[in-house]
């Protein structure tokens, strides 16, 4: 059996192509593949993984299933989760670490927006000041 993921609406994956070939398969067999997608902006995108090949009595067959990835980004350092928006997700993930530095057990860089090496107010304060912005 032949199965193949395509990337429709203008993405590709990250080789540059819409569609990957998985590879041949026995039937009753179970592949998993991981790839990267490069999708040119925000949006939703669909991927359909198309099985086709010869059943057990000869026959040929198409097994094909479909599913959307919806895509939202914003430029925001702020927008720490990568959701679209400065939110009080991106507030609360700040404040988880709050008060550290670099070599804490609760230090995380990423909160650290003003790369002073210390997770403080001002770290806060910057992703207060974008709240609601996307």
């Amino acid at each position: 059996m032949r199965a193949v993921l395509f990337l429709t609406d203008g993405g590709s994956i990250a080789s540059g192509a819409d569609q990957i070939f998985i590879g041949e398969m026995n039937a009753g067999s179970v592949k998993t593949v991981d790839w990267t997608i490069v999708l040119p902006h925000v949006g939703t995108y669909s991927v359909l993984v198309e099985v086709s090949g010869i059943d057990s009595d000869g026959n040929p067959c198409k097994v094909s299933e479909s599913t959307s990835i919806s895509v939202r980004s914003s430029s925001l350092p702020t927008d720490i989760n990568k959701d679209g928006i400065v939110d009080i997700m991106d507030i609360a993930f700040v404040a988880g670490a709050f008060n550290t530095s670099l070599g804490d057990p609760k230090w995380n860089g990423i909160a650290d927006l003003d790369n002073n090496g210390l997770v403080d107010i001002l770290d806060i304060s910057k992703v207060a000041r974008d709240f609601n912005r996307s």
